[in-house]
């Protein structure tokens, strides 16, 4: 098992370590929970941040802070190939979210969740060919074609529903990255805000 490599896994860099050996029954008094503590029970990240220490994972008075869902998300993102690499057996199936629970995970973990800062949507473009998304995606033209295009049909009006949409890519985005050798883009918070915002300005044009 590789060590643990700083302190910004914050949050899922370990927890998939828990999620991924499955759901975790909910106490019965679950209903009257904030559904966001659901979510982090049911997808067994509880079983690393409170029940017990695995691999320095931080407890859950650290990880619940002020912070966008998408500051969040770049963080989850960014973590992705370390929680793989953790993962304690081969095949073992990566917890995939709703955007529902992303959601509702966001606002549990989040505190106040203060607005993004609005996008560039210029700089967006430049993220989108520097992190060498078009490697693989399309953007309604011929570039890559490995995955799915990310004009038009891949719209995702909602915060949520693309942070649901970047966390169940991931495993696919490491594959693909070893695959063709290349190394997995990392993304900073404005820069995921960024690109977001050219790319749902691009929808909108189509």
């Amino acid at each position: 098992m590789r060590p643990f490599m700083g302190a910004g896994c914050q949050f899922l860099a370990v927890a998939t370590l828990g999620m991924a050996l499955g759901s975790v029954a909910l106490p019965a008094a679950a209903a009257e929970e904030h559904p966001g503590r659901v979510v982090f029970v049911s997808k067994g990240c509880a079983t690393c941040h409170e029940e017990r220490a695995v691999l320095q994972a931080p407890h859950l008075s650290v990880l619940r802070k002020d912070r966008s869902l998408f500051e969040l998300t770049a963080g989850m993102w960014n973590h992705a190939p370390l929680m793989w690499a953790n993962l304690p057996e081969p095949g073992l199936k990566w917890p995939r979210l709703s955007s529902r629970e992303m959601a509702v995970l966001g606002s549990y973990l989040n505190g106040s969740e203060p607005k993004d800062p609005p996008p560039d949507r210029g700089h967006g473009q430049l993220v989108l060919v520097s992190k060498g998304c078009l490697t693989c995606h399309a953007l309604g033209g011929p570039r890559g074609t490995a995955a799915r295009d990310l004009a038009g049909k891949f719209s995702l009006d909602s915060d949520a529903a693309w942070a649901a949409a970047m966390w169940n890519h991931a495993p696919t985005m490491i594959a693909m990255a070893a695959e063709k050798g290349i190394a997995y883009p990392s993304i900073e918070w404005k820069e995921l805000v960024d690109l977001v915002g050219f790319l749902r300005a691009n929808d909108k044009h189509r």
